[in-house]
């Protein structure tokens, strides 16, 4: 399998057209067509935009050993931890949770969203009600006004 068609299976694998697919790196559709069909090669910038933009590992795409899509960084709890300053107790309570079967991770989440949703609500009364008690203030102040304007 070529390149042009190692492209093309990106491309279709992301179940986009030449259009949307083009337009994250920089090609116009017609562009895109005559790379997939051979008209044209792929420069090296395009298969560099297309191994940062949608993942795919360069290797694969310029020879076709390997896999379609690089693997990501692995990733340390226990560094990640260490670099912001987390204490013993927090990466405690972070590596239990990530213990924790799915369904009542699940919950969990779930529940932190309705109390962030909660306090949004009641974030948006309080800043409701102080409205209304400048704009009586503001009514009081020009009640005011007007009656000593009218005692002069």
């Amino acid at each position: 399998m070529s390149i042009n068609n190692r492209i093309k299976e990106v491309r279709n694998s992301f179940g986009l057209n030449q259009t949307d697919f083009g337009a994250k790196i920089g090609l116009k559709q017609s562009s895109l067509g005559q790379i997939e069909t051979g008209v044209r090669d792929a420069s090296d910038r395009v298969v560099l935009l297309m191994c940062e933009k949608y993942g795919v590992s360069e290797p694969w795409l310029r020879t076709g050993e390997g896999e379609m899509f690089a693997k990501g960084e692995l990733f340390s709890l226990d560094d990640y931890a260490r670099s912001s300053g987390l204490s013993p107790l927090e990466t405690k309570i972070i590596k239990t949770y990530m213990e924790l079967p799915k369904d009542v991770r699940g919950m969990i989440v779930e529940r932190f969203k309705k109390a962030i949703s909660e306090e949004d609500e009641i974030d948006q009364e309080v800043e409701d009600y102080r409205r209304e008690l400048e704009d009586e203030k503001r009514d009081m102040e020009t009640l005011s006004a007007s009656r000593s304007s009218e005692e002069a």
